[in-house]
């Protein structure tokens, strides 16, 4: 188990970032934020499909035969990608073989403070506050007394929430790094409800907010990461957004369970809101202080509106200083 285990994780690591990339393929250069939302609004419809499926089968034929059936169902997506008429593929720009790929997508980010403070956000979050396998088994057992069932509908009704965060974000033709911050702190507040929620149906009502703040912040994170990075390096820096993203949940994981068990349940939920808040928070001041952001709050209105009076454009700052950085590699090799 432990070698299956780990032989997943090495091809999720090349499967997440190519199959992320390959949406930009799919639809034209404006549509690609709508289909980056529209995606992760079809995985977390299967979300809420998946569980009671999953359940019926087990009735039906057994735990271990129910990975063998999600396997087979995989055929289905090798015939669907076979038959793809690629000539009406939209042309997305690749970047040619050569040696120090990975430090040119290394230094192509650290030139780019504003898809660093996404990956911040983003990897705190998940480190500490997206472990809901184990915090609402906790919740379910601990809290509430429930059984497999009830936790179950737990994440049927968390998938609820994440399913409109997809679509709103899905509507949006042009992610900004405000709703990114915006929703981290949403997600940190509505986590806190539902943590002190003081019984079972005010928790899953509560939970709808956190899914709803939880998948608002991860798809417009990575709708932002895929429109605002030149497309000759899309592959890359969506692989380390990946790596963040998927590598930060496991290492958080432990630090989770110990706060479950010895500081108790609802305590396990609150590292994360209190984490997600701070990180908001953080990069909320980090950015005012280092881009002249402005925020003005409308009374009438209310919405809080970000203004970058002077803020250099990073990200042609940062193409431009990649471009001469390849051109010196280029002219001083014999």
């Amino acid at each position: 188990m432990y070698l299956f285990a780990f032989g997943l994780g090495v091809v999720s690591a090349v499967d997440v970032p190519a199959r992320q990339t390959f949406v930009a393929a799919l639809v034209p250069p404006e549509g690609l934020s709508n289909a980056v939302g529209l995606n992760s609004a079809s995985f977390n419809a299967a979300r809420l499909i998946g569980p009671a499926v999953a359940g019926l089968t087990v009735a039906w034929i057994g735990i271990g035969w129910v990975f063998i059936v999600n396997g087979l169902t995989f055929a289905a997506t090798v015939v669907a990608l076979l038959v793809m008429r690629r000539a009406e593929l939209s042309d997305v720009e690749r970047a040619p073989r050569e040696k120090g790929q990975v430090r040119q997508g290394i230094r192509y980010v650290r030139g780019r403070t504003d898809i660093i403070m996404v990956m911040v956000v983003v990897s705190v979050v998940a480190a500490l506050g997206l472990n809901f396998q184990m915090t609402s088994a906790l919740m379910a057992r601990v809290e509430f007394g429930r059984g497999p069932e009830d936790y179950g509908l737990m994440g049927s009704v968390l998938a609820i929430g994440s399913l409109g965060g997809a679509l709103l974000a899905a509507r949006r033709e042009r992610p900004r790094l405000r709703l990114v911050l915006g929703a981290a702190g949403l997600f940190g507040l509505s986590s806190a409800v539902m943590a002190s929620m003081p019984n079972y149906g005010l928790y899953m009502l509560a939970s709808v907010a956190v899914g709803f703040s939880q998948l608002t912040m991860l798809t417009s994170a990575n709708a932002y990461v895929q429109t605002t990075t030149e497309p000759f390096m899309r592959g890359r820096v969506m692989a380390l957004y990946s790596m963040l993203l998927m590598g930060s949940t496991p290492i958080g994981a432990p630090i989770v369970g110990w706060v479950g068990e010895n500081v108790g349940a609802r305590w396990s939920i609150g590292v994360g809101s209190i984490a997600a808040i701070a990180v908001a928070v953080a990069c909320t001041m980090w950015a005012v202080q280092h881009w002249n952001l402005e925020v003005t709050y409308h009374r009438h209105r209310p919405v809080l509106e970000f203004t970058y009076p002077n803020r250099v454009n990073s990200r042609d700052d940062a193409v431009l200083r990649l471009r001469a950085q390849q051109i010196e590699d280029t002219s001083s090799q014999p």
